[in-house]
Formats: structure tokens, sequence, C-alpha cells
């Protein structure tokens, strides 16, 4: 839900179970190594990258290496 909607993290807390915000980020960082904020972060820079990659595909060039 966090790389495919724009819920807020209170309402996926909430969708996932969870009465306390805090809670759910104190569980998703135990679980994953980051809080729910740095996972949008994280996933965002690479959705950016995959889609660098792709244009550069469609465009007929090939891709660098891109740093996340």
């Amino acid at each position: 839900m966090l790389s495919t909607t724009n819920q807020s993290i209170k309402e996926i807390s909430y969708a996932c179970g969870f009465t306390d915000t805090s809670l759910f980020s104190i569980c998703f960082k135990k679980y994953l190594g980051f809080t729910p904020q740095q996972f949008r972060k994280i996933d965002g820079i690479q959705q950016l990258s995959f889609q660098m990659i792709e244009y550069g595909q469609n465009q007929g060039k090939t891709a660098g290496p891109v740093e996340l």
C-alpha cells in the first residue's frame, strides 16, 4: 500500500489493523529495517530509476549505471 497508493501512513496503519501509527512504524522498521517514510522514499527512487531505464531503452539508447 505504501508504494501503490497515496494514502497517508496513518490510513495505511489503520487498514493494517494498527490503532497506533507509532506502533505501526516501530514494527515496520523492526521487520524491514527502515521506517514507512523511508520505504516510500526508497521506492520512489527505485521507480524513477526503472522509468529512466525504460525511457532509455524505448529511445534506442543503452542506460548507464544508476546510483540509488
